[in-house]
């Protein structure tokens, strides 16, 4: 009989172990292999080290900006600083311009707010704008001359209100009840919005090339100057649209509602929300107030209706709003930034002919590019591997031998950083919860008094017997106790023969 060894040295080798023994030998040789660099989310970003990093962004911004300029027109550093603010706020009617850009990006921007916090990702701002121009321009068209300046402005505000609400709700339904695409959908509606305005311009227009100012001669419906501005109505407008949204966001229950169904719609329908009536409620509102972009647009800003109203605010605001995290506050400045590099490339344009109308939206770009691009570094940071690590530690040694001044002034200038970052934070933290406790103590104080003089009225104005009567009663301090005890009182006040003795004893009784 043929014998076989059954040791390992001579035992077969089949095909199959073979590949086994090979990717093990691969994968050891993979595993070895390790980046040079890792991405490592970061747990939680303080307030200084997200401010640094986003002024280091904007400082990139600006350089990079000044680079293009200088390449472009030949114009030092000094004169493009110069150009830029001439453009912006060289006479009245730049800087009335530059307020009208920073507000409406601004009401836009707070507008989109609710909608990306509870992350329905609103893409038709821009339509909701238009259908909202669309509808007070009708009003002004047809009605604004039949009646008041306050009522014209009313129902202006109001359909454009309405307008850009309903706009909105559509896709928002079928988000909530269908399941369907928002982002897709809303950015659809703004191409129907476009060619309804175009429609509407052409049967206004007949032969004309352009519908012109609407009511030139009469200008109903236009807004009247505010405060000594053009612009002032809308300004005011502005503000009370950051006030209100910043309030409902963060101080009402429907602010709440909002940020549970953004961080996990799951744990909102287990908490007993209604979902749907969320979406829509929020979506609404956010088209509503672009409706009433769109009415300042027509009734304060432009007075004339076309397919290009409102530039491409539409889609600038959502990165607006994106950047400012959804915080109103925030997005004033972004917006007053942007506005100025729009309206700051206006004066660089006039003088060279290098340049065009889309200056602008180069400089906003960049500018874009490095706030979006610095949001990376704010949530994640970079942790070299072990081979940099190493070549590290190597460079340290040298150097602490040859230069150990240089490494000590390193590392105290990294510590003494380090505590005036954790000052800053304190101070920023600080500033913060006072500003909250005073906030919350004002509408503490507010609701009482409220309360206290609806209770002073419940008790004041009482309805007897016909219910167009009305009885006031003062309140008295030293009221008696009980109807009975009043009648004895009333009934032994005449008696005034009363003994000193049988008082004395009833005191000390």
């Amino acid at each position: 009989m043929r014998k076989f060894s059954k040791t390992p040295q001579e035992a077969p080798v089949s095909a199959g172990a073979a590949a086994v023994a090979a990717d093990v030998n691969v994968g050891a040789k993979k595993q070895k292999r390790q980046p040079l660099f890792r991405v490592i989310k970061r747990g939680t970003s303080s307030i200084c080290h997200g401010l640094f990093i986003r002024l280091c962004a904007i400082g990139f911004a600006l350089l990079v900006i000044l680079l293009f300029l200088n390449g472009v027109t030949g114009y030092d550093f000094n004169t493009i600083w110069e150009l830029l603010f001439k453009g912006a706020f060289d006479t009245e009617f730049s800087v009335n311009m530059w307020l009208n850009s920073t507000v409406m990006l601004l009401i836009i921007s707070v507008a989109l707010a609710p909608a990306f916090k509870m992350k329905f990702w609103n893409i038709g701002a821009q339509g909701q704008v238009l259908m909202g121009a669309l509808l007070a321009s009708v009003v002004m068209w047809y009605f604004a001359e039949d009646m008041s300046y306050s009522g014209s402005v009313f129902v202006m505000l109001l359909f454009g209100f309405l307008a850009g609400g309903l706009w909105a709700f559509i896709p928002a339904f079928c988000k909530a009840k269908l399941g369907t695409n928002e982002t897709l959908f809303t950015l659809m509606m703004n191409y129907i919005a476009i060619q309804l305005v175009a429609c509407t311009v052409r049967i206004w227009q007949g032969g004309n090339t352009s519908i012109g100012l609407i009511n030139p001669n009469s200008e109903a419906g236009w807004l009247a100057p505010l405060f000594g501005n053009p612009y002032g109505a809308i300004i005011l407008i502005a503000a009370i649209v950051v006030v209100f949204m910043t309030i409902y966001l963060n101080r009402t229950k429907h602010g709440f509602e909002i940020t549970v169904v953004g961080d996990s719609p799951n744990t909102a329908k287990y908490a007993g929300m209604n979902t749907a009536k969320i979406i829509m409620r929020t979506v609404f509102i956010s088209g509503a107030i672009c409706g009433v972009v769109g009415m300042l647009y027509v009734s304060g800003v432009e007075h004339t209706l076309a397919e290009t109203l409102g530039g491409s605010y539409g889609f600038t605001a959502i990165i607006v709003a994106w950047t400012a995290k959804f915080n109103p506050v925030v997005m004033v400045l972004v917006s007053m930034g942007i506005a100025f590099f729009e309206r700051g490339a206006v004066g660089i344009r006039n003088t060279t002919t290098q340049l065009n109308d889309y200056t602008s939206y180069i400089l906003i770009g960049i500018l874009l590019f490095f706030l979006i691009g610095c949001e990376f570094f704010v949530n994640y940071k970079i942790v070299p591997g072990e081979k940099v690590s190493e070549a590290y530690h190597k460079f340290r040694a040298k150097l602490e031998q040859k230069a150990p001044w240089l490494v000590q002034g390193c590392a105290w200038c990294a510590a003494a950083l380090h505590k005036a970052s954790a000052t800053v934070e304190k101070f920023f933290t600080t500033a913060e919860n006072k500003v909250k406790g005073m906030a919350g103590k004002l509408c503490r104080g507010a609701l009482d008094k409220t309360v206290e003089a609806v209770e002073q009225c419940a008790f004041r104005i009482v309805l007897r017997g016909d219910k167009y009567k009305t009885v006031v009663y003062e309140k008295e301090e030293h009221a008696p106790s009980s109807p009975t005890a009043a009648e004895d009182a009333s009934a032994d006040a005449p008696e005034s023969a009363v003994c000193e003795g049988e008082k004395e004893e009833v005191r000390n009784d």
